[in-house]
C-alpha cells in the first residue's frame, strides 16, 4: 500500500495471519509483526520505541477485547497507528457505534487489499 510500510497482526488463527501477512506484503508493507494473542501485543507496543502504522486485531480471540480498552486508555493511538478490528463474527451495532466513539475501524474477514485500502482512505 502506498502509504502504510509497517504493520501488527493480531490473530490467533495461523491460517489467517499467513494470508494476511503475504497480502500485505504484496502490497508494499515492508515490516509486518505477528501476534498470536494480545497480551504479548499489548506489551510489545508498550515497550518498543517503533512505530506501527496500522495494527489490525482480531476482537474475538483471548483478551482482544481487553486490548482495545487498554490501547485506548493508554493513548497507544498517539504514539502507535491506525488501530482496525478484524473479524469473521457478526457484530451488532451497538458494538460498532463503540468502536465509532474510540475511533476505530472495523473491517470483516477476509481482509482484502480493496476493504484496507477504502478504510485507510475513509480515515485518512
Amino acid at each position: 500500500m502506498d502509504t502504510i510500510k509497517s504493520a501488527l497482526l493480531i490473530d490467533n488463527n495461523d491460517f489467517d495471519n499467513f494470508i494476511n501477512l503475504r497480502l500485505l506484503r504484496s502490497n508494499g508493507v515492508t515490516n509486518v509483526i505477528l501476534f498470536n494473542d494480545a497480551n504479548s501485543a499489548l506489551t510489545y507496543l508498550k515497550e518498543t520505541k517503533v512505530v506501527y502504522q496500522l495494527i489490525l486485531i482480531d476482537i474475538y480471540i483471548p483478551n482482544g477485547y481487553s486490548f482495545i480498552d487498554s490501547f485506548c486508555e493508554l493513548n497507544l493511538g498517539k504514539t502507535q497507528g491506525e488501530l482496525m478490528i478484524l473479524t469473521s463474527a457478526i457484530v451488532d451495532s451497538s458494538f460498532k457505534e463503540t468502536m465509532d466513539k474510540k475511533n476505530i475501524s472495523y473491517l470483516d474477514k477476509p481482509l482484502t487489499i480493496e476493504k484496507l485500502r477504502q478504510r485507510v482512505k475513509t480515515n485518512s
